[in-house]
């Protein structure tokens, strides 16, 4: 079994301040915080996803959703934890992604959670690995680069 949280801290249309994305791009529906130095996200898989084909989300669904993830956890540090509550929405690009291996994929009325440890942070550049998975199966694993223009 895998750790599914149960506390959110945002939910809903509470992350929209802290992604750029819009319906139906959005891919984060809850954010749980840090976790034992792990940060982790949720996402209802839903027929409404950009990203759902024949009842599944897509391998690049799966992918939006990792890099929502960790959008998500850069701003909520920036704005909540670092105290820039003026910034509109942090900045930041995906440079890289090394080491992906999409291996399941969910159906529609499955919730995926993420799992995100940070391997190396500054304030312009990181690297985050970044797990998908359900209660019973992991999805997709894999290393992302990220340029924070913050």
């Amino acid at each position: 079994m895998n750790f599914i949280p149960d506390k959110p801290i945002l939910t809903g249309d509470q992350i929209l301040p802290y992604i750029p994305q819009r319906m139906p791009m959005v891919f984060v529906d809850t954010f749980y915080g840090t976790i034992d130095d792990s940060q982790y996200s949720s996402l209802l898989v839903t027929p409404e996803l950009i990203f759902t084909e024949n009842g599944m989300l897509l391998d690049i669904g799966i992918i939006e959703f990792l890099t929502q993830s960790g959008y998500v956890w850069f701003s909520y540090r920036e704005k909540e934890i670092l105290g820039k509550s003026d910034l509109e929405i942090t900045k930041g690009y995906l440079c890289k992604i090394k080491n992906m291996k999409v291996t399941d994929t969910p159906h529609v009325g499955e919730r995926i959670c993420s799992k995100l440890d940070v391997g190396y942070y500054s304030s312009t550049f990181s690297t985050l690995h970044m797990i998908a998975y359900t209660a019973d199966r992991v999805l997709a694993e894999g290393d992302f680069d990220v340029l924070s223009l913050n």
